[in-house]
């Protein structure tokens, strides 16, 4: 057989950072599947139902797999029902909150069949009332729930002290911050930029959702997951924002949701966090979300999206190696190929040039649209986006 042998594919270079292989940790956990992309829903009683149905049907439906949190966690009364209900429609549960888990602190906890692990608790960081909530409390918390049960893993919410770091309200430092999340295994910040009345004017771009991710990771390491969370309605009752076009009347347009999750995921999500509570004076709808259809539409094909992109979004994320110029943009890598995930981040549109060294001179694929961009000999090729839009690239290996 004559001609040259074949090249043999380079090696590639264990980034250190999050892979779901990370999920193995723990007996009992979210899959470790590349195929599997975590996309969450905050405080939800699986058994409340709209429509007739179960909204543990109705998330499911609408592309979530993980309910996040359960009020009271394992001593309210229905706890072991909605753990029964999550476990029977195929979805993971990380339950407890700051009440639920000093009982499983002191060894209550009855029932853990289909519990994926523990909720920790939510904006310790920018609590108040009654008091501040430190680190070392936080950290001891986690560590008393680990002793009990080394199985599961430990998921927590932080607040704007995390999303909008350096935040001006914080009341911890940096080493404070990251002590927060030292003994937390899976971490989320929420900033509702659409929607949050009390931050400045120039603070409400999609983009400040994807900065809070990479915050996040920042502060809690890039070897755990670092969660995007997004509301999807009127999460303030006291003093909504407004800002247009991303949201009227404190409530968020679904075109602004579908351009948080795109500046998450191209800031490098490992998950996807929906807060669908909307609140109003004298009360709140804890399953907000099902009021806005428009927006259970946005959510529903989105998430079949991400779901559809999940061995992308899981393929290691690679910190160094890509240039972007006119979006947001990860460089992800696995056997398979390398991959750009990108979002604009101005709202303007227009053209956004991405170079990374193994695209030189090849052939790049636009996932999911039918069409193939050239990348020149430096590997550098341009792509036109819609404002606030995004595209994936895959380089093949």
């Amino acid at each position: 057989m004559s001609g040259d042998a074949p090249k043999a594919a380079a090696p590639l270079t264990d980034s250190g950072e999050f892979v779901p292989s990370y999920y193995e940790k723990w007996p009992n956990s979210l899959p470790s599947s590349p195929d599997f992309f975590p996309i969450g829903v905050w405080l939800q009683d699986p058994n409340r139902e709209r429509d007739g149905k179960k909204n543990s049907v109705n998330y499911k439906n609408a592309g979530i797999n993980t309910f996040l949190g359960q009020w009271e966690f394992p001593t309210r009364e229905d706890s072991a029902a909605r753990l029964r209900t999550l476990r029977e429609d195929g979805l993971y549960v990380f339950a407890g909150d700051e009440v639920g888990t000093a009982a499983v602190m002191d060894g209550s906890l009855a029932e853990t069949e289909g519990l994926t692990g523990y909720h920790l608790g939510d904006e310790q960081d920018m609590s108040t009332n009654p008091k501040h909530i430190t680190p070392k409390e936080v950290t001891e918390q986690a560590q008393r729930i680990k002793a009990l049960d080394p199985s599961r893993p430990i998921y927590n919410n932080w607040g704007k002290a995390f999303a909008l770091y350096p935040w001006v309200g914080a009341h911890d430092d940096e080493a404070g911050l990251k002590q927060y999340c030292s003994e937390v295994d899976i971490s989320s910040s929420d900033y509702y930029a659409a929607t949050d009345g009390y931050e400045p004017a120039d603070k409400h771009l999609p983009n400040y959702y994807g900065q809070a991710v990479t915050n996040t990771r920042n502060l809690c390491g890039a070897s755990k997951p670092a969660w995007g969370f997004v509301e999807t309605g009127h999460p303030f009752a006291d003093a909504p924002g407004n800002w247009p076009p991303f949201s009227k009347d404190g409530t968020i347009e679904p075109a602004a949701v579908e351009a948080a999750v795109w500046s998450m995921l191209a800031h490098g999500a490992n998950g996807i966090v929906y807060f669908v509570h909307d609140f109003f004076k004298g009360g709140l709808t804890e399953d907000g979300l099902f009021d806005h259809p428009e927006t259970v539409k946005t959510v529903t094909r989105v998430n079949a999206e991400v779901q559809s992109l999940a061995p992308i979004l899981n393929a290691q994320r690679q910190p160094a190696g890509l240039t972007a110029k006119g979006a947001d943009a990860t460089l992800r890598a696995d056997k398979q190929g390398t991959y750009v995930v990108a979002a604009e981040n101005t709202g303007n549109g227009g053209d956004a040039s991405f170079t990374v060294a193994a695209a030189a001179g090849a052939t790049v694929e636009v996932v999911g649209e039918n069409r193939t961009v050239k990348a020149d000999a430096s590997g550098t090729f341009t792509d036109e986006f819609d404002g606030w839009g995004h595209h994936v690239y895959k380089i093949p290996a």
